[in-house]
């Protein structure tokens, strides 16, 4: 549990952390892994919306062979999870240090029916995922510049399910195929999901729409599918480019 580096002006800068001390304890309580580190600062936190706070933390730090303790108060940011969804959490500012060293994995071969079965399960998992992303990024609870992506992102993620093999590459094209197919029916008026919108309006007016009507609202859905299309081009050079 290295300190790879420290944030200016976090709890941990405040208290004198330094890049290569060695996380031991957090309130006496002997530390193994990194997420015990988070898990436990996490605790500390009173609340959880944006007026949220924490309680004190005493931090015991390994360097040049002797052991220092040192009292911090986790600062309450907010931070987005893998997904890009706003939450806020307690942290002390430090980055780890090292890396991860996995085990081998061994197969496991599934039959026939029970494939079926977990291809409909995970399906299932997918759709209500994406969702409630869609969700959340309407109501501002997440960052679109992180829960979006357009062609460029496809792209290279696509590339990395390629390295990682046959497998990998075909489960990625199924997880894109079913976000665009639910993508595919939202009711945006150049997308079949605003064809149906369209059929909906008509079966409860008992009469057509006006053809005039349906022009303008193609030309508005055409308009925003490009902002959007050049929105998400604009997020993918900047992840790719790390800004």
């Amino acid at each position: 549990l290295f300190v790879d580096g420290v944030q200016e002006g976090s709890a941990a800068e405040d208290a004198g952390i330094e890049r290569g001390d060695r996380l031991v304890a957090i309130d006496d309580v002997g530390l193994r892994t990194w997420a015990e580190v988070t898990t436990t600062i996490g605790s500390k936190q009173v609340g959880s919306g944006e007026g949220s706070s924490a309680v004190p933390v005493s931090v015991t730090i390994a360097r040049d062979g002797e052991e220092l303790s040192l009292e911090l108060l986790p600062r309450v940011v907010r931070d987005t999870d893998m997904l890009g969804r706003y939450y806020y959490r307690a942290m002390i500012g430090v980055g780890r240090g090292g890396d991860l060293v996995g085990s081998d994995k061994a197969p496991r071969y599934y039959g026939f029916s029970s494939s079926v079965g977990m291809a409909f399960e995970e399906t299932k998992l997918l759709v209500g995922l994406t969702l409630s992303q869609i969700g959340e990024l309407l109501t501002r609870e997440a960052a679109p510049s992180k829960s979006l992506g357009g062609p460029v992102q496809i792209f290279r993620d696509a590339g990395a399910a390629a390295e990682a093999g046959a497998f990998q590459w075909f489960r990625m094209m199924a997880l894109l195929s079913i976000s665009l197919a639910i993508v595919n029916f939202l009711p945006v008026p150049v997308l079949d999901g605003g064809q149906f919108l369209f059929f909906l309006v008509e079966g409860i007016r008992g009469r057509p729409v006006s053809l005039r009507f349906r022009e303008m609202a193609q030309q508005v859905g055409v308009l925003a599918l490009v902002a959007l299309m050049l929105m998400l081009f604009v997020f993918d050079i900047n992840r790719a480019l790390g800004v």
